[in-house]
């Protein structure tokens, strides 16, 4: 009895394993704060903003499908995701204090 329920639990955690991935992707777009996404205007402050308002008890920060131009740097607290489609070139880089 103990295998059977083993392998029912098993079975359940990697069917919904692409549903829990999908599930924290959920949340305020940055092009809802104002971001453009063209590529050429500076989305700095919309996408703080947005990472701003998801800081409130946490959540996700939603990136659409584009090319987002900043020039700022970014706080992420704890409890918030970014997420969405990631395609080009990304330099991330840390403070001083990191």
């Amino acid at each position: 009895m103990k295998t059977k329920l083993g392998i029912v639990l098993l079975w359940a955690l990697c069917a919904g394993v692409g549903t829990i991935a999908q599930a924290v992707c959920v949340g305020a777009s940055v092009n809802s704060f104002g971001a453009k996404g063209d590529g050429h205007t500076d989305d700095s402050g919309p996408i703080q903003s947005a990472i701003s308002a998801a800081s409130a008890g946490g959540g996700s920060v939603v990136f659409n499908v584009a090319r987002y131009y900043t020039t700022g740097t970014f706080i992420v607290p704890q409890g918030v995701v970014l997420c969405g489609s990631v395609e080009g070139p990304i330099i991330v880089s840390s403070g001083p204090d990191w």
